[in-house]
């Protein structure tokens, strides 16, 4: 007689089992992944266009704004470093006063 199967070596046959199957169903369909994988990226390739196209006038957009910031940055730069050292007078634009401080100045 046989003793019965523990509970470790009924997983270790269902494992082992389910792995030849895979095993087989892998080698059947080996030789379709390639043509597969060839026609994925040619169904997918007009979506990448489109992603392209649309990253294209977004990166423009970017930079432009980061040229702006940085020529208004380089200016603000400048007209501190001058007004430091003494090269142009300060205005008084009355900003942060009130209403009628101003009126009455």
């Amino acid at each position: 007689m046989t003793k019965p199967a523990t509970p470790t070596q009924e997983a270790a046959g269902a494992t082992m089992a389910a792995m030849t199957g895979l095993g087989v169903l892998v080698m059947a369909l080996f030789p379709l992944s390639l043509p597969f994988l060839i026609l994925l990226a040619a169904a997918t390739a007009p979506l990448l266009l489109l992603g392209v196209a649309a990253a294209v006038p977004l990166v423009a957009v970017v930079l432009l704004a980061l040229g702006v910031r940085a020529i208004v940055r380089r200016i603000g730069r400048a007209r501190s470093a001058e007004r430091a050292s003494g090269d142009i007078p300060t205005v008084d634009t009355g900003v942060g006063r009130s209403a009628n401080a101003i009126q009455h100045h």
